[in-house]
């Protein structure tokens, strides 16, 4: 798993994904490798938030499954250089990325291999300055640019 994270979940390795590999989230449908790759690849995180922590915590095998391993992270970084969301290019604000903790998980193979990832689930939505969303929806509110799908990814309450 830690092999994993480092290579940014298989983006700078993708060999540690299995051919059959699919991520989902709490919002749209299941991405295959070679979406995810695609995905991940066309937004520039780690360039547009030098300073980003992502504060990797409480890395557990699942009681359930002993191939899954669950994660929690509290992405923290300050919006410094220009942000390439699929072909948007958003300019820096100089504004700081609080996300709440997030879970997550990765499923392996017999092989070792990467089957399964799962993200962008907040625990806990009172926490960090994204209006409660996680994942990419959580870094647009934070820097004050919302996705206009974010309402996909609030609860009922949020919407009121």
């Amino acid at each position: 798993t830690e092999r994993l994270i480092a290579a940014r979940f298989g983006v700078d390795d993708n060999s540690l994904l299995a051919e059959g590999f699919v991520s989902t989230g709490p919002v749209g449908g299941a991405l295959t490798k070679q979406q995810f790759l695609a995905a991940s690849t066309s937004i520039n995180i780690a360039e547009a938030f030098a300073d980003i922590d992502y504060c990797w915590r409480d890395l557990r095998v699942c009681p359930f499954d002993v191939n899954r391993v669950w994660y929690t992270c509290s992405p923290v970084g300050t919006h410094s250089a220009d942000l390439e969301i699929l072909g948007e290019v958003i300019p820096a604000t100089g504004k700081k990325w609080c996300g709440p903790p997030e879970c997550g998980s990765a499923q392996f193979d017999a092989e070792g291999e990467c089957i399964s990832l799962t993200g962008g689930y907040v625990m806990d939505r009172r926490l960090g300055n994204t209006n409660g969303l996680g994942a990419i929806f959580g870094l647009r509110e934070a820097i004050g640019h919302p996705s206009p799908t974010a309402w996909l990814a609030r609860t009922p309450v949020q919407l009121r």
